[in-house]
C-alpha cells in the first residue's frame, strides 16, 4: 500500500483549466482540462465527510476496491452519513462510473 502511495506521489498533477497539446501521428491532439467547478456531480460536503469520518488507509481500501470492481459493503447507523461516504467515493473514481 505505502508502495503505490509513494508511486502517486511521483506522478505531477496537472493543474486544472489547463491545455496539453501532444503530438500524436503527426497531428497535434489538444486536450482541454475543465476547471473543478465544472466537474460534473461534484459534492463538496461529501468529500468533506468522507475524509472526517474516515481514515486514508480505510478510503484508499474502498477506493482500490471500487477500481478492480470489488464488493464493498458499507455499513452506518446514520443513513446521511452512508450516503455522502458512498457519494463521495463516486466522485472520487470520476471519471469513471461505479
Amino acid at each position: 500500500m505505502i508502495a503505490h502511495i509513494a508511486f502517486l506521489k511521483t506522478i505531477p498533477c496537472p493543474t486544472f483549466n489547463s491545455r496539453l497539446q501532444v503530438e500524436f501521428f503527426n497531428k497535434t491532439v489538444i486536450i482541454d482540462e475543465q476547471h473543478y467547478i465544472n466537474i460534473p456531480h461534484r459534492n463538496i460536503i461529501a468529500i468533506e465527510t468522507l475524509f472526517d469520518v474516515l481514515d486514508i488507509r480505510s478510503i484508499m481500501y474502498m477506493w482500490k476496491a471500487m477500481i478492480f470492481d470489488k464488493t464493498l459493503v458499507l455499513i452506518s447507523t446514520q443513513t446521511s452519513l452512508q450516503f455522502y461516504v458512498a457519494e463521495a467515493l463516486k466522485q472520487l473514481i470520476f471519471p469513471l462510473t461505479w
